[in-house]
């Protein structure tokens, strides 16, 4: 038990040390595509899908190839799903049947629109992160969105 705990919080300082040397090695880690290994590690590892804008994790045994990687998912999030990554992606209803009312912003298309959240139907499975339960929680996280900005 003490020695899953020693790995797993190794693991953890590592994962941070990487986070912080990437920035200096790569302009964008999130924008690397998923590379895996097979590894025999127990431990969770997670990368970001610039397609979706949504963190996933590795199966157990998978290990990250490039710096795309990350100890948590929370560390993922913070890192990548920025609102220049979440907020620019197309409004996608995903590829299930339900009716669920969500809102998804729709970025500037020039320097005098600013944007808008608007609401939409979700399918309730699939899609991608531009999609928010609520008015104000699309606001908060997207309103500021400068045109230009990029996924």
């Amino acid at each position: 038990m003490k020695t899953s705990f020693a790995m797993f919080s190794l693991f953890l300082v590592m994962s941070l040390m990487l986070v912080t040397s990437q920035a200096a090695q790569f302009d964008d880690v999130c924008s690397l595509k998923r590379e895996s290994v097979k590894c025999r590690t127990l431990l969770p590892t997670w990368y970001f899908d610039k397609a979706t804008g949504t963190c996933y994790s590795f199966n157990i045994g998978e290990c990250s190839s490039n710096f795309n990687s990350f100890g948590t998912k929370k560390i993922c999030e913070k890192r990548c799903a920025t609102p220049a990554n979440v907020c620019t992606l197309k409004k996608d209803s995903g590829m299930c049947r339900a009716a669920v009312t969500a809102w998804y912003f729709d970025p500037p298309t020039d320097s005098r629109n600013k944007g808008e959240c608007k609401n939409f139907i979700y399918g309730g499975c699939g899609g991608n992160a531009n999609r928010f339960a609520s008015k104000k929680k699309c606001d908060d996280m997207c309103a500021y969105l400068p045109f230009g900005a990029s996924k």
